[in-house]
């Protein structure tokens, strides 16, 4: 398992790698501390497959997509920039 965030101060991409599989989902600043999320969650994206436990999932949207990572990457990114 594999997950990365790439990130500047307009916008942020999740890439999520299990078993082969890779999930991506792009957030995108709307104002100040907020991010519109343009595509669908990761763990949803891993529901369509039918490959993964319940339990497996609901970790990920717990710990990932439950707590804004993205979000803080964007504003680190935007501090570090200027």
């Amino acid at each position: 398992m594999k997950f990365t965030v790439e990130a500047d101060a307009s916008k942020a991409v999740a890439t999520l790698e299990v078993n082969g599989d890779t999930f991506k989902q792009e957030w995108k600043r709307v104002s100040f501390g907020s991010a519109r999320a343009t595509d669908i969650a990761l763990f949803e994206q891993m529901e369509e497959t039918g490959k993964y436990d319940d339990e497996l999932i609901e970790r990920i949207c717990d710990e990932v997509d439950s707590n804004f990572i993205p979000l803080a990457f964007m504003q680190i990114a935007q501090e570090i920039e200027g």
